[in-house]
């Protein structure tokens, strides 16, 4: 998910991308022609947040300053996994690729899906079961796409993709497992808010 660009994979049931795009995430028009093609029942990982913060913690003093304006799903992430996400969402209205995802949340509930939101980054952590090295590099990426190829992603070039497109290859992993019950929600009870992983 970026501001100028949604990178898109779609994974068929037994693991073969089966489409993948990139496309301006503004284009309101082609987000829905994707949607439209979509099978019913068909689950939709998002990396990033379906809206701004309730400041669950704010007056929590066992959680850091940074972190008192984060969703509650944020602070669980780290709390629950060690995982904590670099950029914390405040309460402010959405801004850039935020609002972005925020907006791709609202059309994928309206054309009927249910959309979970994901973290790329703690799904490699929770998959190689350690820090991946920067997705910047060529270790980085090496380790990416070993991951996603351990859990049965049938992708001949995977190795050159982007790391966005490799992000968006993790959310579709997520999604695919939600279908087959083998995902879990890091959820915060106090504004319901929920991250979502492979088991």
């Amino acid at each position: 998910m970026g501001a100028d660009r949604l990178h898109v994979v779609v994974l068929a049931s037994n693991l073969s991308v089966s489409d993948n795009a990139v496309f301006d995430p503004a284009d309101g028009g082609a987000l829905d022609a994707f949607f439209a093609t979509l099978p019913l029942g068909s689950v939709v990982a998002i990396d990033g947040p379906p809206g701004p913060s309730l400041m669950p913690f704010a007056d929590d003093p066992s959680v850091s300053p940074k972190f008192r304006r984060a969703r509650g799903c944020e602070v669980e992430l780290g709390r629950q996994r060690g995982i904590w996400v670099s950029f914390a969402t405040g309460p402010e209205t959405l801004t850039g690729w935020m609002a972005e995802a925020e907006r791709v949340h609202q059309r994928g509930v309206e054309s009927g899906f249910e959309t979970l939101e994901t973290y790329p980054y703690a799904v490699y952590r929770t998959l190689l079961g350690r820090r991946p090295a920067k997705k910047s590099t060529g270790l980085g990426i090496a380790e990416r796409v070993a991951a996603l190829r351990t859990v049965g992603l049938i992708e001949p070039t995977l190795s050159m993709w982007s790391h966005d497109a490799l992000d968006a290859a993790a959310a579709a992993i997520v999604a695919h497992r939600r279908l087959s019950g083998d995902a879990v929600a890091i959820t915060c009870a106090t504004d319901g808010t929920s991250l979502w992983l492979p088991s």
